[in-house]
């Protein structure tokens, strides 16, 4: 059947405005970038941000984002399944089979050969094409705006398991891609193939057969498997396997990973009562239906679900997607601006440190060997951890931290903080223990090479910081910091920073001091500068006069993005820290009274 591409903002308004008409709440439309799996949650107010909504899907749609839209309205922006409102529509999707015709008891067409497979079901005000020939997320436009979204859930399971659509489309806050957006995991654009002005209303669909149910809803709770034993059974894959081992959830992903955890169970080859006594063992740490009521009755459905459909579909995508993903829901993104608009808005930088370092920032401190850049960055580590200033920049509250070390060994490492954390009393010493964290390999871990992705994305999935801290540049790329492997890195640290929503410091090194420059302190001087630079937020570049006392170092801003430019400083480096000095008569006072004793650990 031909269809047209609604590629244009006239023809995604009219879709927008049959599914969400005139109804006052917020619509979410969370996006994925499918080249490494980052989601962003982002909600606008309906329908005072309808343009900016049509913008939004054509802008981010351009940059090579799969874009997905919820087609209910949320009482706020929080796609729990709590905060939503109500619809205006009844939804289904299909995986390649979805019908050719909609006419009551026609054949199912060339994709599914059951017949009268739509007996119940009216043919759909909106068809979009999603992805190749099938592939259809289908629309019935309510007369009225409903808020019984029970009943909502409870139309579209039957219409999905009648038609034989995707089974775990049907939730209340399920997402779907409109037309306009691009599927970029088929490189194929979404288009309305069938758009009309039927409207419906609930006695349309009261002939509806309630879903066929296959799961033994007679298993003895009181009598299952031991989850050891059933997980002992089964081979599980790496990332099934940590799933279920997950210590916690945040609310609001729990209901998905549990039905991921559902799907693995079915697709695992377990019984219902095997498949139970996992999602019993997963709920009792993650607390979703723990202690409620209806705990029985989620985890029949959740196992019937998946005995419904192998593979994985949507619940699939959301579970990778948005519930790895931190960060927070943005809310009424706009790119087109009037110019008092975006004078007046509210946008702003979030320091972490404040005017050296913005959350999602990339920072860096480079010198030469041994002058201290590491004693630096595991002061600002600690600092941060704290919640305590760094060399006279104002830490706002106390952060997660951790500090990746690949140049140190672990002995070298804890005799150098052996030292340092002398200058701590004991109650930031405690505070330390919860906030920072020690990452020790001691030795080279490419980040951009596929196994050393892997690695970091895991340790940011697990520790969740604020700040990372990488010692050192040199120890991320493999081969040569040429223009290739610099570019290559400095797209995975956008990536994570990106889809982990944390800072990243960098320890690197200058150029060689030469009878042209003796003393390398601009940014040009950074090691690979040409390409590394650019993407700094911030950069510090540390220096030693060897004329001078070897404490006294000289702490150089050469970049900053989004702050203005400090002046250089001079620091006194004692054994267990820099100290922040102004006056130089009083640094050589403290370096006499201490003493050059050379006992200072010498490490870049």
């Amino acid at each position: 059947m031909p269809g047209f591409s609604m590629t244009d903002e006239q023809d995604i308004g009219r879709f927008i405005d049959t599914i969400w008409s005139d109804a006052v709440g917020f619509v979410y439309l969370p996006t994925k970038d499918s080249r490494n799996d980052v989601w962003k949650k982002v909600f606008f107010e309906w329908p005072k941000h309808r343009d900016a909504v049509i913008n939004y899907i054509i802008t981010r749609s351009s940059q090579g984002l799969d874009v997905y839209i919820a087609p209910a309205i949320f009482s706020k922006p929080n796609p729990k399944k709590e905060n939503v409102l109500g619809s205006y529509v009844l939804w289904t999707e299909f995986d390649g089979n979805a019908p050719e015709e909609w006419e009551p008891g026609s054949a199912a067409g060339p994709h599914d050969a059951v017949q009268g497979r739509l007996e119940h079901v009216p043919p759909p005000t909106i068809r979009v094409q999603s992805s190749s020939d099938g592939h259809e997320h289908v629309y019935w436009r309510l007369e009225e705006f409903t808020e019984d979204i029970g009943w909502v859930e409870a139309a579209n399971k039957s219409i999905a398991y009648e038609t034989h659509a995707d089974t775990s489309g049907w939730d209340r806050n399920q997402i779907l891609r409109p037309p306009g957006s691009r599927n970029y995991k088929h490189d194929l654009p979404v288009t309305i193939i069938i758009k009309n002005d039927h409207e419906y209303i609930r006695d349309n669909f009261k002939e509806l057969k309630p879903p066929q149910i296959l799961v033994d809803e007679s298993i003895d709770t009181d009598n299952l498997p031991d989850p050891e034993y059933v997980v002992a059974k089964y081979r599980w894959s790496e990332e099934e396997f940590e799933l279920f081992k997950r210590i916690e959830i945040p609310q609001g992903e729990r209901s998905t990973a549990l039905m991921r955890l559902g799907y693995v169970c079915a697709e695992l080859g377990m019984d219902d009562a095997e498949a139970y006594s996992i999602l019993v063992h997963a709920d009792d740490r993650w607390g979703k239906f723990k202690n409620r009521d209806d705990r029985r009755r989620r985890f029949l459905d959740i196992i019937d679900r998946a005995r419904q459909k192998h593979p994985v579909s949507t619940d699939e995508l959301n579970f990778r997607g948005l519930l790895e993903q931190s960060g927070d829901v943005e809310i009424n993104t706009q790119f087109v601006w009037k110019w008092r608009d975006f004078l007046n808005s509210k946008i702003e930088v979030e320091w972490i440190i404040e005017d050296l370092l913005e959350r999602g920032g990339l920072g860096m401190v480079a010198g030469s060997p041994g002058v201290g850049k590491t004693q630096l960055t595991l002061q600002l580590g600690i600092s941060c951890a704290l919640g305590i200033p760094f060399l006279g920049w104002a830490i706002p509250r106390p952060l997660k931290v951790v500090f990746l070390s690949l140049e140190m060994s672990q002995v070298a490492l804890k005799r150098f903080l052996d030292t340092i954390s002398t200058g701590y009393d004991q109650k930031q010493q405690d505070i330390l223990n919860e906030n920072l964290q020690l990452v020790t390999p001691g030795e080279a871990i490419p980040l951009n090479r596929p196994e050393g992705l892997k690695f970091i994305k895991r340790l940011l999935n697990e520790t969740k910081p604020d700040l990372l801290l990488i010692d050192s540049m040199n120890k991320i790329t493999s081969g040569k910091l040429d223009e290739q492997s610099i570019n290559d890195i400095n797209r995975v640290l956008l990536q994570i920073r990106n889809q982990f929503g944390c800072s990243i410091w960098l320890v690197h090194h200058n150029r060689k001091a030469n009878s042209d420059n003796r003393k390398p302190v601009e940014l040009s001087d950074i090691y690979g500068s040409t390409f590394i630079a650019a993407e700094l937020t911030t950069a510090l570049i540390m220096w030693q006069d060897k004329t001078q006392l070897k404490q006294i170092l000289e702490i150089i801003p050469v970049k900053s993005r989004l702050a203005e430019l400090r002046d250089e400083f001079l620091v006194f480096r004692e054994p267990t820290t820099l100290k922040f000095q102004n006056n130089d008569e009083k640094i050589k006072e403290e370096n006499t009274a201490n003493g050059d004793s050379g006992n200072i650990l010498d490490l870049g």
